[in-house]
């Protein structure tokens, strides 16, 4: 049994190394194939910036007050500093997906359920954590104390993460 568990987790950590690995190339390509793909990127965090700091003068006062009891349908960050989920979203999954807020929300109305993606992310950051807690925990011999895989591990800058890996 604590085999199958082990192989389970080792598989599990190799896709996820097979996706990265195929992403970050995919990526690389295609950030040589179109130059302008930094200039997109810097547009793109720019936007989400002005969006990030709209809120921010929203919620001014209320900083450190738990995310919940100042935003509209929070999930996941229930209990966090509501400064936090800002910084988390323009600075954590906006530049994981290489993404606009609006990827996922719409805009000025950030609690509306209408975008199936929103949920896609919470079940995606729920996948995380079950890697994160259970089973990279189970691989002995990993070179790293606290391993941990992150959206960017497999989306690597694009919406869409690697599936398969790179031809030629």
């Amino acid at each position: 049994m604590r085999t199958t568990r082990y192989l389970g987790a080792f598989v599990v950590v190799a896709a996820f190394t097979l996706a990265g690995a195929a992403a970050w190339r995919g990526a690389q390509a295609a950030d040589e194939a179109k130059p302008e793909a930094k200039e997109d990127w810097a547009a793109i965090a720019a936007e989400n910036k002005k969006e990030a700091d709209e809120v921010r003068e929203k919620i001014k006062g209320r900083e450190n007050a738990p995310a919940d009891s100042v935003f509209e349908n929070i999930k996941m960050f229930k209990g966090v500093p509501a400064s936090r989920l800002g910084n988390a979203m323009e600075m954590g999954f906006s530049p994981a997906l290489g993404a606009k807020c609006t990827l996922c929300h719409v805009e000025d109305k950030w609690a509306s359920e209408d975008k199936k993606e929103k949920q896609v992310a919470r079940d995606m950051a729920a996948m995380t954590r079950t890697i994160n807690d259970s089973l990279l925990a189970k691989i002995p011999h990993l070179d790293s104390e606290h391993p941990s895989v992150t959206c960017a591990t497999c989306h690597r800058g694009q919406k869409k993460p690697a599936t398969s890996m790179p031809k030629g």
